[in-house]
């Protein structure tokens, strides 16, 4: 007579973490790094925009003034000389 023996293994699968979590956190993720990036050129953009404006600004006033000053001339003090009318 001849016996077989089976054995079975039952074997389970199950998500450790679903599909739909992954994907969740996964734009989460992609959202919260694309919204950094662009907080940082839209911060860099205005402090380039801020000191383009004081360049121009201080370009502006030294031209109202006559010019360059003393001190851009060489002069040292900065102080212009006021010359003296005699009538």
């Amino acid at each position: 007579m001849l016996q077989i023996i089976s054995f079975f293994q039952v074997w389970t699968e199950f998500e450790r973490y679903p599909m739909l979590s992954f994907m969740s956190d996964l734009g989460g993720l992609l959202g919260l790094l694309l919204g950094l990036s662009l907080y940082s050129i839209l911060e860099m953009g205005l402090e380039l925009g801020h000191s383009l404006h004081r360049r121009v600004s201080a370009t502006g006033k030294s031209k109202k003034s006559g010019g360059e000053s003393a001190v851009s001339k060489g002069g040292g003090s900065g102080f212009k000389k006021r010359e003296k009318t005699v009538q």
